[in-house]
């Protein structure tokens, strides 16, 4: 099943009828305000992806939704995310190191709350954190093209960071999960490739293509290529509801009984992370 809707995203981005009437601000203009007129969203996403480490191919699956609400003034944002990752094991015969974790991200209109694993026991704890313009969850590269249409900056905002380092054309139309989508290419422009480009890893994406919906402006496929020339990331879109009367308590979030509490909302002294300490002077 998921070959075959990763081979259904191929035939939507390559054999649709290319956009030429629109401009690639014509076509974030339209979408920003499609994504505005939307009241709440809920998008289940299939995900896979292969990245070169030193010790191989890592390769990643996972599962994923996403949820917004409009909220009065305040737009309430919920993901959830379950990822596995496996890579060759450490020395010769060593079997597969695998690894699974889940992640939640909850903005309630006031704070971004992130439950994940943290440190190098991958113990699970919770960040507290203020919601930025462009990130209304947090959690960069993971949730950032999915969150950008509905953060304090918008999509406008979102394609605006894009454009500093990336040249940015209009692909193929194309329908994802039933739905009409505006699919962008992101390309980093060559002297920032080269930055990006490193000599046993992918390293960050050097190439993108963004399948938006037409309807809501809702990130519907993600593909990132890397350096190295792994797909690291290849996500889409598998339901999509809109307008559908989303609970609010949805967007309510308090943190489980013990679990750890990192509040970057407060100074290092006052938060659950210890302050850094002082360089030791030395004698003259």
């Amino acid at each position: 099943m998921r070959m075959g809707l990763l081979r259904g995203l191929c035939v939507a981005l390559l054999c649709g009828a290319w956009a030429a009437a629109e401009t690639p601000d014509e076509a974030i203009d339209r979408l920003t305000k499609a994504a505005e007129a939307t009241r709440d969203l809920t998008v289940k996403y299939m995900l896979q992806g292969t990245e070169t480490t030193s010790r191989g191919k890592r390769t990643m699956t996972g599962t994923m939704e996403f949820q917004m609400l409009r909220d009065g003034g305040k737009t309430l944002l919920r993901m959830a995310a379950s990822l596995a990752a496996e890579e060759p094991g450490e020395g010769e015969g060593a079997p597969p190191a695998k690894r699974e974790a889940k992640m939640l991200s909850v903005n309630d209109g006031e704070f971004v709350w992130t439950e994940r694993p943290m440190g190098p026991q991958r113990t699970v704890g919770v960040e507290k954190e203020l919601p930025r313009a462009r990130r209304g969850l947090g959690q960069g590269e993971l949730s950032g093209p999915i969150e950008g249409a509905y953060a304090a900056a918008g999509l406008k905002g979102h394609f605006e960071r894009f454009q500093r380092d990336n040249d940015i054309t209009l692909g193929p139309k194309g329908t994802i999960a039933g739905r009409p989508t505006t699919v962008f290419e992101v390309v980093r422009k060559q002297e920032e490739a080269d930055k990006a480009a490193e000599p046993r890893r992918g390293g960050p994406p050097v190439r993108m293509v963004i399948g938006l919906d037409d309807a809501t402006g809702a990130t519907l496929a993600l593909k990132f290529i890397n350096a190295a020339g792994d797909v690291s990331r290849d996500q889409i879109a598998t339901e999509v509801k809109v307008n559908s009367g989303l609970d609010k308590t949805l967007f309510t979030y308090t943190p489980p009984e013990g679990m750890k509490v990192v509040d970057r909302t407060q100074p290092a002294e006052k938060s659950a992370l210890p302050a850094m300490p002082e360089p030791e002077k030395k004698a003259p």
